[in-house]
């Protein structure tokens, strides 16, 4: 298979995916948006900056009583999976997660954190979430995560080719 089919092969693997980034560290987000960019071709990256930002893609106020629910308006969109920072301003992202999970359950949320206590870990176990991946060490674990995550098979073919191509 030549390397121009095989990036094809890896594009349409992710072509219909979306993949949310939560963090209040905007040059973290968009790091992390370039980087998962060019390690998943296809795939559609969204950001969002906070817990409250993020619940918007997922719910939308419901009634007199302000309760949120799943927006099932057509025009709402589709998000895959989801990297939570643990820490951020109003609705964290344990509370994030229990939120989004509730609604759409099918939804893959790895909190992605510089906090390695086993509390936090515990709380985000509960909350539903897929994974806990410690920031200092998400090159090297984040990957596999996602393409779980993703449901997809050619992360490690083509993070792999990525690699042999900086070498160069």
């Amino acid at each position: 298979m030549s390397a121009e089919t095989e990036s094809q092969v890896d594009a349409n693997s992710f072509a219909g995916k979306t993949l949310l980034i939560v963090d209040d560290d905007r040059g973290l987000r968009e790091a992390l948006s370039i980087w998962l960019g060019d390690l998943f071709p296809g795939l559609a990256i969204a950001e969002a900056g906070s817990g409250e930002e993020a619940l918007k893609l997922f719910c939308r106020e419901q009634g007199e009583n302000g309760q949120k629910r799943l927006d099932e308006d057509a025009d709402r969109k589709h998000v895959d999976a989801v990297l939570m920072d643990l820490r951020l301003p109003g609705v964290n992202g344990i509370e994030a997660t229990q939120q989004i999970l509730k609604n759409s359950p099918d939804v893959r949320v790895i909190i992605l954190s510089q906090y390695s206590g086993t509390e936090f870990r515990r709380k985000a176990k509960e909350a539903g979430a897929a994974a806990y991946i410690l920031k200092r060490q998400s090159m090297r674990e984040l990957l596999p995560v996602i393409e779980q995550a993703l449901g997809a098979e050619a992360v490690v073919r083509n993070a792999a080719a990525i690699v042999q191509r900086r070498k160069r």
